[in-house]
């Protein structure tokens, strides 16, 4: 009875708080519940609409980690195990979109305000290339949400204390030096796309348009490439390269004709990749400054090449790109 008189009092409190918020200025949006995990909503609904408490939105949190053996790592940090199954945030977030259509709000939108491939901020997985594609994986593939909250922006981050290392497995996109992350460029590519989206046959693409008459095409491999049972400490904490290549066809039609400025952009093994440059400078405690420079360096987000490229009257392009396991490209055709 104790627990039950607890909850109800939280409610209350909860209750009272957000219709004091919409009275301060009807405009300001109240939701919930979130939780760690899709947890409890259409309890939460059900409660809310019964009396009459401000509900304006869902949110709750979701990571991509699964169990394993227990245990700590060297640094006596628990190990962390990433999920095989490398849907488990878009499969989780869409997961409660029937359970609101049922209920007494049914057109609630969803927000995911902490997502990433693990809930850890001393997880070396943060720092992979191998994050840059699950995180545009994860992305296409919640597009009816309203908003997907990456977690986070940068490695300033002391909820559990201070970091020691240049690269300790913070959550940011952007290290402690200022440093990118391969994580940051799949929001800098997803950023250089046009504001119009062109249909594709491949799920992990994203072919755009610009007002300019620019075309951008967007694509990814995602791989999971953990051995069974092995921690992201223990895996990530390593050197690691991609895996074999295989040929990717970039096929494009009812292109403008012209002649285009064309780009290419990668991120993926020693492709802005300035963790495994870390590695390959003996994975220093501290870094001197000359150090700073070289790691930023290594991830400027530049292209790899550039070239002109003539696009006839029927419209087609074609390219063949050497694609390795986790790579990201970006292509970009601007028209000259």
């Amino acid at each position: 009875m104790k627990c039950l008189r607890s909850n109800v009092a939280t409610l209350s409190i909860r209750s009272r708080s957000a219709k004091a918020i919409t009275k301060v200025n009807s405009a300001y949006q109240v939701g919930g519940p979130a939780t760690a995990a899709p947890h409890w909503i259409p309890e939460l609904i059900d409660f809310c609409a019964k009396q009459n408490v401000p509900l304006d939105f869902i949110s709750f949190h979701i990571y991509n980690l699964a169990g394993g053996p227990g245990g700590f790592d060297e640094f006596g940090e628990q190990n962390r195990y990433l999920d095989s199954d490398l849907h488990v945030v878009s499969r989780f977030a869409n997961s409660e979109f029937p359970s609101i259509a049922r209920s007494a709000k049914p057109n609630l939108p969803v927000d995911i305000t902490e997502w990433s491939a693990s809930y850890s901020s001393r997880d070396p997985i943060h720092e992979s290339y191998f994050s840059a594609p699950f995180i545009l994986e994860q992305l296409r593939n919640t597009e009816k949400l309203r908003s997907m909250s990456y977690w986070t922006f940068t490695d300033i981050f002391e909820e559990l204390g201070v970091p020691t290392r240049p690269f300790h497995g913070g959550f940011g996109l952007i290290n402690l030096q200022g440093i990118k992350k391969p994580s940051y460029f799949a929001f800098k590519f997803l950023n250089q796309l046009g504001n119009q989206e062109v249909k594709s046959n491949d799920s992990r693409t994203y072919v755009a348009t610009d007002e300019q008459g620019g075309i951008q095409v967007l694509f990814w491999d995602l791989t999971f490439i953990l051995p069974h049972e092995v921690s992201n400490q223990a895996f990530f904490g390593k050197l690691h390269p991609a895996q074999e290549s295989c040929e990717v066809t970039v096929s494009l039609t009812n292109c403008p004709s012209g002649t285009y400025q064309m780009a290419v952009y990668c991120v993926g093994y020693e492709k802005n990749d300035a963790y495994s440059r870390y590695f390959k400078m003996g994975a220093p405690m501290d870094l001197l400054p000359k150090q700073v420079s070289e790691l930023k360096e290594a991830a400027t987000g530049k292209p790899e090449s550039q070239s002109e490229v003539k696009i006839g009257t029927d419209g087609k392009f074609t390219k063949v790109f050497s694609v390795r396991s986790n790579d990201v490209y970006l292509i970009t055709l601007t028209k000259k």
